[in-house]
């Protein structure tokens, strides 16, 4: 999913970018990157079958390797484990993407990916060599301001857990 929708943002930004020539259009534009990289991830369901068979989690090589069943449950995708138990069959993904025009450096996140801007300081006295400022907020439920305008604008179709998770 994140392969999916990082191609599609990459590719909405570089055919659309000349067209830019504010902060507000910038803005506009990566939140529309943004949209086109979710439609994108979206589409993978629009294209899944079920299908014999397993695949494995997380994959070959690691410490633990969980196989599971694609199927069709009440008309719903899911995902069953070796004890035939159902899990909603979801996907993740998170991104950041940093943009320097000019002078300005614009950044857009989602989920729970970070951005951190290193600088050297303009004065050397100091003994800081570098300087590094957080320029994004997380981006899941575990963020009260974030909780909040998920269940605002999203529900009854989304429910965020007591972990955070949403």
């Amino acid at each position: 999913a994140a392969r999916v929708a990082g191609l599609e943002m990459v590719s909405f930004l570089t055919n659309n970018l000349g067209a830019c020539t504010s902060t507000a259009e910038m803005r506009r534009l990566l939140s529309d990157a943004f949209a086109a990289g979710h439609t994108a991830c979206l589409k993978i369901y629009d294209t899944l079958q079920p299908r014999g068979g397993t695949y494995k989690y997380p994959g070959e090589g690691s410490p633990h390797v969980d196989e599971y069943q694609i199927c069709k449950q009440r008309g719903q995708f899911v995902a069953k484990d070796a004890e035939g138990d159902p899990q909603p069959l979801e996907f993740g993904a998170t991104a950041t993407i940093a943009l320097l025009r000019g002078d300005d450096l614009f950044v857009a996140w989602a989920g729970d990916s970070s951005a951190v801007l290193l600088f050297e300081p303009d004065d050397s006295s100091t003994g800081k060599h570098h300087t590094a400022q957080l320029l994004t907020v997380p981006h899941n439920g575990n963020n009260p301001l974030e909780r909040e305008r998920i269940l605002r604008h999203y529900t009854p179709h989304t429910e965020v857990m007591e972990d955070g998770y949403i």
